[in-house]
């Protein structure tokens, strides 16, 4: 059952993202990037001096403009050497029936390489997936490396998950997953934290609890690690406290 609930929220959130909804996303932003700063649309300053140290300038699309079919508005911002550090893109009411998306940010390094994408998907689909928010992590030769999933409120209530977090491999296999329970959750169920390890074949290898004050008073430890044949089945548990191991079961 673990292991079906980690495997079902990842294929499930990411479908899109794996697919057009993530090209579109890259494609509109690195497009953007190419053309600026003499791409279509009216621009003005928000600001004189960001976060990053340079200016925040928008670009509003209007609907006789191609890129009006995709985006209604751009905000971009510059740091200090006029190098676009943040890119967040609000897509148009079509757009966003296509992907379910109805804004993305895009982070970038000093030389244009995309380190971070966040989307934040509509209503409808926040509801139908369970997330309010994705982001997806790059490593340095722009492989996708790790996927974060900002649940909804009403998902965190029916399952005492507010964040689920995927790590992949360079084939953009699952090679450990985490859920963060909230502190409703905690306090009722004792677990803070799941992780759950995957193999080459993305067949759970062990599973980690990490627990909150409650049961660690009660029961004397404050994690547990189970472990998992290739039949999927338990043959190992061991409890730790503070990270030194007290106790090992063998299963029989």
């Amino acid at each position: 059952m673990k292991q079906q609930t980690f495997r079902t929220i990842f294929r499930r959130c990411a479908e899109a993202e794996h697919g057009y909804g993530l090209v579109l996303l890259l494609t509109a932003s690195l497009l953007f990037l190419c053309d600026w700063p003499v791409a279509a649309g009216t621009i003005r300053v928000l600001s004189d001096s960001n976060e990053y140290g340079g200016q925040t300038k928008e670009v509003v699309y209007s609907q006789d403009e191609t890129e009006s079919k995709t985006i209604s508005r751009v905000i971009i911002y510059l740091d200090s050497a006029e190098r676009e550090a943040k890119l967040e893109n609000y897509y148009t009411e079509l757009a966003s029936e296509e992907t379910g998306i109805s804004k993305s940010v895009t982070y970038f390094d000093s030389g244009k390489k995309v380190l971070r994408i966040d989307t934040y998907y509509d209503n409808t689909n926040a509801l139908k997936k369970g997330v309010s928010m994705m982001s997806v992590f790059f490593d340095t030769d722009g492989r996708k490396e790790r996927f974060e999933y900002n649940h909804t409120d009403i998902f965190a209530s029916e399952h005492g998950v507010s964040r689920t977090v995927v790590h992949v491999d360079a084939r953009e296999k699952m090679i450990r997953s985490e859920k963060y329970y909230t502190a409703a959750s905690i306090s009722k169920k004792g677990i803070a934290k799941m992780t759950v390890f995957f193999d080459d074949n993305e067949k759970e290898m062990k599973a980690e609890y990490s627990y909150g004050d409650r049961i660690s008073d009660e029961q004397g430890f404050n994690k547990m690690v189970i472990y998992f044949s290739n039949e999927g089945k338990e043959y190992k548990v061991e409890y730790y406290r503070d990270d030194n191991l007290i106790e090992t079961a063998i299963q029989r």
